[in-house]
């Protein structure tokens, strides 16, 4: 949990995450990793002497902007897009396939049916 004096590295968190499009799950995953990262470094940065606010802006300026950060966070998140795309598809695909199959069974059941039939009033 971040203390109240994290402001910094929270506003550069909030600045990522408004300009990061793709699955939630995965930007909030993103972004709790960059948060702890960034916590820890402030951390070690306080350990060795560096005040609070000094050790924020190092941190912050260590990890990265956002305009540095966000092409590749950006790929991985169209990329998790993607993932989840495909196995929608391919769920949609099997779906499709088993209902095929029904269909095909259900109209030659028919076709018999109706065959039957036809030649049991021509007779």
């Amino acid at each position: 949990m971040p203390r109240c004096e994290d402001v910094l590295v929270e506003e550069h968190l909030r600045e990522l995450a408004a300009r990061l499009r793709g699955p939630a799950r995965l930007k909030s995953d993103l972004l709790t990793e960059a948060r702890h990262g960034l916590l820890d470094a402030v951390e070690a940065y306080r350990e060795g002497g560096v005040p609070p606010t000094e050790a924020q802006r190092r941190a912050v300026a260590e990890f990265g902007s956002p305009a540095q950060l966000l092409p590749s966070w950006q790929a991985e998140l169209a990329v998790g897009a993607l993932r989840g795309l495909s196995l929608r598809m391919l769920a949609v695909a099997g779906v499709l396939v088993v209902a095929g199959d029904l269909v095909d069974g259900a109209y030659f059941s028919l076709a018999r049916a109706a065959r039957g039939w036809l030649l049991a009033t021509v007779r």
